[in-house]
């Protein structure tokens, strides 16, 4: 049996993850076209929706952090 994932708008999510300092809806649109939410969000319609548990990712300081710790 699959299990079902909530999806919510990605105004939402970013709005319970920082509380009022959310970004413009233009730099969560780019955050989503640059890969740097996982799981990445899906679009439906106009609007982009998420999984609630997902998280900000930034491919360029993890791979600065890999190199500085030697993994």
């Amino acid at each position: 049996m699959m299990t079902r994932v909530k999806l919510v708008p990605i105004a939402e999510w970013a709005k319970s993850l920082m509380g009022e300092h959310a970004p413009h809806p233009n730099t969560l649109r780019n955050w989503t076209h640059a890969g740097k939410i996982s799981p990445h969000p899906v679009r439906m319609g106009l609007k982009f929706f998420v999984q609630e548990d997902a998280r900000f990712i930034d491919p360029v300081a993890e791979r600065r952090e890999r190199i500085l710790s030697g993994r």
